[in-house]
């Protein structure tokens, strides 16, 4: 099994498996409580994974993955006990083959595929990925202009900030919604926290950002996650889910 499969089994089936797939100063944080903020290391996270079961017997599972070596992130669908299926991402540091830093998303919606498969997987140069990422988080920030340079003309873009999941198909959908975000004030200032995880295999990327979102509590600073699929040097699929609340790391 892979890191990726594994961690999953962790919490599906066998919270003993974090012995093996966690680094002893393990933390993690997630966007949506600050429940993970005290886990640190395989034994706290046995003990979490156990009392969360008690009560949650939800099904992970994997789909789309970034493999950057030292860094890796996935989109994955969660089904409840109600067979209602929501999606999320988490991105991690890893460390002699085990994960010293997650970072992990939830939205309350489900993401539809088809997923681009292996047979899509498009090598690509890390500096071409690097350059996606930058341009990418500054159509948030500023302009919609040269989008079909970033972009396919059939992109297929997932979007959850909130409580709300847009699903965009094409670049006219995803040129109005980036138009309005800005108009409406919904997000400020992305900025790319830490390193964007680069996937030169499969041609793909994931970066955590950060901005200034504006609640009914007024503006407050939360982390999100961009997961990319690019194809001829341009971005094909785009899932990109908004926390809750700051990174702590």
């Amino acid at each position: 099994m892979t890191l990726m499969t594994t961690w999953l089994q962790m919490w599906n089936e066998n919270p003993a498996l974090a012995h093996d797939v966690m680094t002893d100063d393990c933390r993690q944080w997630s966007g949506q409580t600050p429940g993970l903020d005290a886990v640190v290391g395989p034994d706290d996270q046995v003990k979490f994974v156990t009392g969360y079961r008690a009560q949650h017997i939800n099904l992970f599972r994997p789909r789309v993955l970034v493999d950057a070596g030292d860094q890796m992130a996935y989109l994955w669908d969660v089904t409840l006990p109600d067979g209602t299926v929501w999606t999320g991402a988490d991105a991690n540091l890893v460390r002699d083959g085990r994960v010293s830093r997650n970072w992990t998303f939830v939205s309350n919606a489900h993401s539809d595929g088809p997923d681009p498969g292996p047979a899509n997987a498009q090598p690509t140069h890390a500096t071409a990925l690097d350059d996606l990422c930058q341009v990418w988080i500054s159509l948030w920030n500023t302009h919609n202009d040269g989008l079909n340079d970033i972009v396919t003309d059939d992109v297929e873009t997932f979007v959850w900030a909130g409580d709300t999941a847009t699903d965009l198909r094409g670049v006219a959908a995803l040129d109005d919604h980036l138009t309005k975000q800005r108009q409406g004030g919904a997000s400020r200032t992305r900025a790319i926290h830490r390193r964007p995880a680069v996937d030169l295999v499969r041609g793909r990327a994931a970066l955590l950002w950060t901005c200034r979102a504006g609640t009914d509590s007024g503006d407050v600073q939360v982390g999100g996650i961009d997961i990319l699929n690019v194809r001829d040097g341009r971005v094909s699929h785009a899932w990109s889910l908004t926390g809750r609340r700051d990174f702590h790391y």
